[in-house]
């Protein structure tokens, strides 16, 4: 490493610990930091501005930015407090129940329009609806930046790690869906029995009688125009849609925003000022300092010590990616360390020889900086749009009350991800060894062996032939009975 190299190396540690410790604001940490670092390429190397901002990711920002536009241009055609009332109906007032839809919407919606975007979302239902019953919110917005990158895992547009990753390695759709599915179902049911356990307490009581004066209320209205209303239906529906089939994301967030401009008739300029731009700013110098340290190598480097240290195991190796970048995540920012280790992934995979076994190290990488990024607050984007979203309206939860939860969950997930990962990996070698029909049939044989033997020691299996046969007969006998009445009826002269 030479000094140019360590120079840079040392800015992004100063930008991020400046940043995480609340010394310096984010923004201008990042921004500062970009900045030297294009001064120091430019004046000891030569590079131009265009060079170093070739650095930057313009599809990742473009997306943000334009799901951002959607989420302020959507906002006047009353769509936010029509769900609001709905799903209050649904929950039927009962704030632990609508505690648990909130979680679970979080996570959906998340899967299909961007972690980002659902927050933003999500965020201003929350405030809605908590102002409606009058209820604290904070509890609320601090489970939803925690589970909504639950939902983040499952596709390359479900979050900003995600998308990065998924240009980066040229990972399909069917991959992601395939590969995260199980874990993110897993980990949606532990986080939200985990999450309503601890904040159970402080989620709050309900005045019976604004409950239900709340139920009796009609969600429309609050819908100006009904006309907007369904455009803005319809436009949400098809964005989701347009995500899952067209792969490129910000192709999509532009022209949703676009659309969303021309159907809510709003002024651009009044759009504009509802846009986070200091989120973008510090992705952008985030992205400068990154390419910088892999414009010197450093990155490679790193991958190249990790590679050595994995002995070339895939097991070894994986894990190692998906608790490195989990715990890092949990200090930078997860979009810096996504784009800081692929570099390094690729080195990794290279030394260890891997091929097609490459692909439990990216697996990793999407678990790691998913589930990583929540383990402190400013790990993640959507931590700092959801309490950005609390702040403006006045109620939200501090870093520290975010760390008391978030850490335990961060690790307890990184642990179960551990266990999911080791039987991810064993099952690829033995589809690579035995291949997937035979690993299947020896899978159900096994699986029908271990239930003959439970039921042996439980009740018998006799026993078990004699309940099923009379269970048999039973089912026969009314099947019999509703084919008789079903005749009758027929043959009824009224």
């Amino acid at each position: 490493m030479d000094l140019v190299g360590l120079s840079i190396l040392l800015i992004f540690l100063a930008v991020i610990i400046s940043a995480s410790l609340e010394k310096t604001d984010k923004v201008v940490a990042a921004i500062t930091g970009g900045i030297a670092v294009y001064l120091i390429l430019s004046i000891i190397e030569g590079l131009s501005f265009e060079e170093v901002t070739h650095f930057i990711d313009f599809r990742v920002l473009l997306t943000i930015f334009g799901f951002m536009i959607i989420v302020e241009a959507s906002k006047e055609s009353g769509i936010f407090h029509f769900i609001s009332i709905r799903a209050i109906k649904l929950s039927r007032g009962d704030p632990i129940f609508l505690f648990i839809i909130l979680c679970i919407m979080t996570a959906i919606l998340a899967m299909f329009i961007t972690a980002m975007a659902a927050i933003i979302i999500i965020g201003t239902l929350t405030i809605t609806i908590s102002r409606v019953l009058k209820i604290d919110p904070t509890p609320l917005l601090l489970a939803e930046a925690i589970i909504v990158d639950v939902g983040g895992m499952l596709f390359p547009f479900s979050s900003i790690p995600n998308i990065i990753i998924a240009q980066e390695a040229e990972l399909s759709v069917s991959f992601f869906f395939f590969n995260t599915l199980p874990f993110v179902l897993m980990s949606l049911m532990f986080s939200t029995w985990f999450l309503l356990r601890e904040l159970r307490m402080k989620i709050g009581y309900v005045d019976p009688l604004r409950r239900m004066l709340v139920l009796e209320v009609n969600e429309w209205i609050f819908i100006p125009d009904v006309k907007i209303f369904q455009k803005s239906a319809v436009l949400f529906i098809s964005i989701i849609i347009a995500l899952i089939v067209i792969p490129q994301t910000y192709l999509v967030a532009i022209i949703g925003a676009l659309l969303f401009l021309v159907i809510s008739g709003l002024k651009v300029e009044d759009v504009i000022k509802g846009i986070d731009w200091g989120t973008l700013i510090f992705f952008s110098g985030i992205y400068i300092i990154v390419g910088a340290m892999e414009h010197k190598g450093l990155l490679r480097e790193a991958g190249i010590f990790l590679g050595k240290i994995s002995m070339g195991n895939p097991i070894l190796g994986s894990l190692m990616i998906l608790w490195v970048v989990g715990l890092l995540s949990s200090i930078v920012d997860n979009v810096a360390i996504a784009i800081a280790f692929i570099p390094i992934i690729r080195a990794m995979a290279e030394i260890a020889g891997l091929g097609p076994l490459i692909e439990i190290f990216w697996l990793a990488l999407i678990l790691g900086t998913n589930l990583g990024g929540n383990i402190l607050p400013y790990g993640a984007p959507t931590t700092i749009l959801a309490m950005g979203i609390g702040h403006r309206y006045g109620r939200s939860f501090e870093p520290r009350e975010f760390v008391k939860i978030g850490s335990r969950w961060g690790i307890y997930n990184l642990a179960l991800a551990t266990g999911y990962l080791m039987l991810r990996l064993i099952t690829s070698i033995l589809i690579e060894l035995v291949g997937l029909l035979l690993l299947t049939v020896i899978i159900t044989l096994a699986i029908t062996l271990l239930a003959l033997v439970i039921i042996e020691k439980k009740i018998g299996l006799k026993a078990f032939y004699r309940l099923l046969k009379k269970r048999y007969i039973e089912l026969k006998s009314r099947i019999r009975k509703l084919l008789t009445h079903c005749r009758k009826t027929r043959t009824s002269p009224y």
